[in-house]
């Protein structure tokens, strides 16, 4: 039962009663006060170390990220600067070229957007499907000459090692795809010269052959009047 104030008993009524309350609930609030303050200086403590974590992780992939940015600027460097013709295939369509490329084939980038390889590149069946296992990792690497047409309509001979970019995967409806990464030479002047070698090795097996009928007939010729007179000569030995 609650006791009203005249009910208590007369210590209860004292100053000094009301003194140690008053300095007993300070206390407590006191005691409350520190240990919210211990508490959140605990949290503190955490938030800075995970905050210097994070700054950490932040630092170190900026850092990634200016070697990563550094190594595709070398790349590129390097790519553009070789004397072959340096193209990136994706989903059938050359996504990267280099200079080089761009000088020998004549195409801008912006004309790649709309072609598809097969435009280009003379493929049969068989390369088509060579292709396709690069692209699927079934095989690694492959290498075929064939002709390629031009911006201006020339056609010319490329020799061509295709491989796949390993690690560089784009997702696309969860199916991951791969790029392959393809290094030509153009060999057009070679097939000529193995072109006019082939005719030369005609001409000459023919010409070879007329000078073997000529003898042959010539002999023939020769042989017949000679029959003829040793048979006479022989007659008249008898």
């Amino acid at each position: 039962l609650l006791l009203t104030i005249n009910q208590l008993p007369p210590f209860f009524k004292t100053f000094w009663f009301r003194a140690i309350l008053i300095l007993g609930v300070i206390i407590l609030f006191a005691i409350v006060l520190k240990i919210r303050e211990n508490f959140y200086e605990k949290k503190n403590r955490e938030l800075q170390k995970i905050n210097e974590l994070l700054n950490i992780e932040i630092f170190e992939r900026k850092q990634l990220e200016q070697k990563l940015i550094e190594s595709e600027s070398r790349l590129r460097s390097i790519f553009e600067n070789l004397k072959s013709l340096i193209f990136i295939i994706k989903d059938n369509k050359i996504v990267f070229q280099n200079t080089y490329c761009k000088s020998t084939l004549k195409y801008e980038d912006d004309d790649l957007k709309n072609l598809e390889i097969s435009q280009i590149l003379q493929l049969n069946k068989e390369l088509k499907e060579l292709l396709k296992l690069i692209s699927e990792e079934k095989i690694e690497s492959v290498k075929f000459e064939t002709k390629a047409l031009t911006k201006d309509k020339r056609e010319i001979w490329l020799e061509i090692f295709s491989s796949s970019l390993k690690d560089i995967y784009i997702s696309d409806n969860d199916v991951k795809q791969i790029y392959i990464l393809c290094s030509a030479t153009d060999i057009s002047e070679r097939k000529e010269i193995e072109k006019n070698l082939k005719k030369a090795k005609e001409l000459a097996e023919k010409s070879n052959m007329l000078k073997l009928n000529f003898l042959a007939q010539i002999s023939h010729e020769i042989r017949t009047p000679l029959n003829s007179i040793i048979s006479f000569s022989e007659l008249l030995n008898s």
